[in-house]
């Protein structure tokens, strides 16, 4: 796997990232399954904050809030 990121900076100085992977091997949107996909997503993307230690999920939550 190889990867990129790029880390931005919103108002307030906000910083985010972006990134790109590129894994050996993984299936192609249009010829593979879905679930096949699914499953390679589920591999090394999670949404789920039971897997974040209690300070990495307090800074890792997206939000919103007012900018004046």
């Amino acid at each position: 796997m190889d990867f990129f990121f790029v880390t931005k900076f919103q108002n307030c100085e906000n910083e985010h990232d972006h990134g790109l992977l590129w894994i050996v091997d993984a299936p192609i949107y249009g010829i593979d399954f879905n679930k096949t996909i699914e499953n390679i997503v589920d591999r090394y993307i999670t949404c789920d904050n039971d897997k974040l230690t209690p300070n990495l999920c307090e800074i890792q939550t997206h939000r919103h809030k007012k900018n004046l």
